[in-house]
């Protein structure tokens, strides 16, 4: 018997684990694929039919919240934060993991003789807090006095050894950092004190400190209040010894008729006395009854009002 030869299909996927024969003139229906998905659940489709695992999501972006930091996250992979870098106020770095929180601790207070008990020679003799400020004496007139030996914990009167908040080393500024004092008002970054640099009227002792403590002064960066007479202390540390003690930028203070300033200081040995500061030559100390009348500066501790 002869004729046409019968031709038989077959269907076979790539890797050969299935094979099917299709007779002539048939149609073939592949069977279902059965997948499991990531969670273990399967999930049948037909043949020849692309799927995607539902349980898979879709890569994605870690970024931060200003967006200086952005990285692809493939779809089902894992991206591990670079550390950040943690600079210190001394300087030094070290690394930290990202998103952890980082908790700063505030040096307890301690005893100024603890901290130098701690401390090398070298590190006593080096730190600011142990020593005044210089008097400003610069000329010597003999070896081993104030303006051969200069001690000090600044540079010299006017320059501080470090940068002041500013960013340079004055040691008096106004509000802005500069040295114009257009609102008379004057930084000292050795002390942390700001001085209006007015002269005040003369009052009596009582009524001086009344006003000093009811006085605002209008600046560029708000108005000033809190502001009070200062010990003798305080009012010597702004005093110069080199020159008539108060007669430099920015205070300028020339002896006129007026070359005394009150303290906040009662003479303990006569309290109805208090002290005062002469700024006619050197800053010499002298007791005058609470009712004289006696001009002032007025100071405070300085802070910028938010």
């Amino acid at each position: 018997m002869s004729g046409v030869p019968i031709q038989i299909s077959k269907v076979k996927n790539s890797d050969n684990t299935f094979d099917a024969l299709v007779p002539p003139g048939t149609n073939y229906t592949l069977p279902d694929i059965t997948n499991t998905d990531v969670n273990g659940a399967p999930h049948v489709v037909p043949g020849e039919k692309n799927w995607t695992d539902p349980a898979t999501p879709a890569g994605g972006t870690v970024e931060n919240s200003d967006d200086s930091y952005s990285a692809p996250v493939p779809s089902g992979g894992l991206l591990i934060l670079p550390d950040i870098t943690f600079k210190d106020t001394n300087g030094s770095t070290s690394s930290k993991p990202a998103v952890k929180n980082i908790n700063a601790t505030q040096i307890p207070s301690i005893a100024a003789q603890d901290l130098d008990n701690q401390l090398t020679v070298t590190q006593r003799n080096t730190l600011s807090e142990i020593f005044p400020t210089q008097t400003g004496q610069t000329t010597s007139y003999n070896s081993g006095d104030d303006g051969a030996l200069k001690n000090g914990r600044l540079t010299d009167f006017f320059t501080l050894k470090e940068n002041n908040s500013f960013g340079n080393k004055n040691r008096f500024t106004d509000e802005f950092g500069l040295q114009v004092f257009a609102s008379n008002y004057v930084i000292d970054h050795a002390t942390g004190y700001g001085w209006c640099s007015t002269l005040q009227t003369g009052e009596s002792w009582t009524a001086t400190l009344a006003a000093a403590s009811s006085f605002s002064l209008v600046t560029g960066v708000g108005t000033l209040n809190n502001f009070f007479v200062p010990n003798c202390n305080e009012a010597l540390a702004i005093a110069r010894y080199d020159t008539v003690c108060l007669n430099y930028a920015p205070f300028n203070l020339n002896p006129g008729t007026a070359n005394q300033i009150w303290t906040s200081t009662t003479n303990y040995s006569l309290t109805t006395a208090a002290l005062r500061m002469s700024f006619q030559t050197f800053p010499a100390l002298s007791s005058q009854a609470k009712t004289a009348s006696v001009p002032a500066l007025f100071c405070r501790i300085h802070n910028i009002p938010t």
